[in-house]
């Protein structure tokens, strides 16, 4: 199931109670349902650890899609917040 497909099968009261247990706003929760914002990695493994109807390719098919596992979805050459490229990447470049 994704977001938008909970939305339209749950009541307010519901989505409301979900969005407290998950600790964010229930408007971003709506935003992310109609494809304005996207769910984080760490969102969407809470939503699937909370409610089993949930999956991760289907919250976040740009991240999970085409069999793609949690674990392989992990990219530790992108760049950190600083902008500098790590240095398993630099590693990597230099071989």
């Amino acid at each position: 199931m994704d977001l938008r497909t909970y939305f339209q099968q749950t009541k307010p009261a519901e989505r409301k109670a979900f969005a407290d247990k998950l600790g964010v706003h229930i408007d971003y929760l709506y935003h992310c349902s109609r494809g304005e914002r996207k769910p984080g990695a760490k969102l969407c493994r809470l939503i699937v650890e909370l409610d089993s109807r949930f999956t991760l390719a289907e919250l976040r098919p740009d991240i999970w899609g085409n069999g793609i596992d949690r674990i392989a979805a992990i990219d530790d050459t992108q760049q950190n917040a600083g902008g500098t490229t790590s240095r398993k990447t630099k590693e990597m470049r230099a071989a």
